[in-house]
């Protein structure tokens, strides 16, 4: 089996450098312009992968059959409804917006009849020892005082996925806890879907993103967690 042919394409995704911040960019070294990081940047500054990268190995991601037009249009629609649940986690005010505005009213209801606090929003979540990172939507506690990680997508059917449940999971195994829980907005109705994930849920989550995240490194030939400051692994 060619083990590289189920790998997502190395130079795609996301990459995080080892305190916490987003690689978006390089400056070329021969062009002097910016330009996305790719495997050879990774092994060079030690550059984790993250936790999307991993899960689109899976191949019950959700996203198979969407066209390219569908998906640039979702996300387009999920960006801009993500900051501005961002700025109500960050700020506690919401914006007034004709378009987006009763799109996330569910979630505003939600969130005040269940969460007592915030503690992070859009906050990167990393494991070193496993060599992988991620932005989390929310950690937060609930008003019944447990610990929970919160996820948000928006989604034309409301749905929630395996990889829904990976990536919670590998975020709470590197923030060492809290429950997990989905949250999907419709995107041409106000209306909203919250699962949270149980305990055996959540260990086969775990199970099926290590095994994403073990593919990746093998067919990458990079394992972020043996990296060292000069650029080579142990």
């Amino acid at each position: 089996m060619n083990i590289s042919a189920l790998a997502p394409t190395h130079d795609s995704g996301h990459w995080y450098r080892r305190d916490g911040t987003r690689c978006q960019e390089i400056i070329s070294k021969t062009t002097s312009l910016p330009r996305r990081p790719n495997l050879g940047d990774a092994r060079k500054l030690g550059l984790l992968p993250g936790v999307t990268t991993i899960c689109k190995i899976y191949p019950g991601n959700g996203l198979q059959n969407c066209s390219p037009e569908i998906l640039s249009a979702a996300s387009d629609i999920g960006t801009r409804r993500h900051a501005q649940v961002e700025a109500f986690h960050l700020n506690h005010c919401t914006r007034i917006d004709p378009v987006d505005g009763p799109f996330l009213e569910p979630y505003y209801q939600w969130f005040g009849n269940t969460v007592e606090r915030v503690t992070l929003a859009e906050s990167v979540a990393i494991s070193l020892d496993h060599g992988y990172a991620g932005t989390m939507d929310l950690l937060c506690v609930l008003k019944d005082k447990r610990v929970a990680v919160v996820d948000l997508k928006n989604r034309k059917n409301l749905a929630t996925y395996d990889t829904d449940a990976m990536q919670l999971a590998a975020y709470r195994h590197a923030v060492g806890a809290g429950v997990a829980i989905s949250v999907v907005l419709g995107t041409e109705r106000p209306e909203i879907l919250v699962k949270e994930w149980g305990t055996a849920e959540n260990e086969l989550a775990w199970l099926r993103f290590g095994l994403c995240l073990q593919l990746w490194k093998s067919a990458t030939n990079y394992y972020p967690e043996f990296w060292e400051p000069n650029g080579e692994q142990e």
